[in-house]
């Protein structure tokens, strides 16, 4: 008779990198992190938007900030 054990459903585990494990030849680097201030760039003279700007933070307290360039802002926001 088969067990319960050969059913269940075993949760999926994601791999997440930390700010220093982070390489540009690996291009499937998953992180997670917290957005701590997150603000729109604006020009003084303009007030055009060039850019969002963000603090990041991940589970070691490594701190980064992330710059999107405003043709990029509705892929991520």
């Amino acid at each position: 008779m088969p067990t319960a054990e050969k059913y269940c459903f075993k949760p999926r585990t994601t791999m997440y990198h930390r700010f220093s494990e982070i390489n540009e030849i690996n291009e499937s680097n998953k992180i997670k992190v917290r957005i701590l201030r997150i603000w729109y760039a604006k020009q003084v003279y303009t007030r055009e938007t060039p850019s969002l700007d963000l603090f990041l933070v991940d589970e070691n307290e490594n701190l980064l900030h992330a710059t999107i360039d405003k043709y990029l802002i509705d892929n991520y926001i």
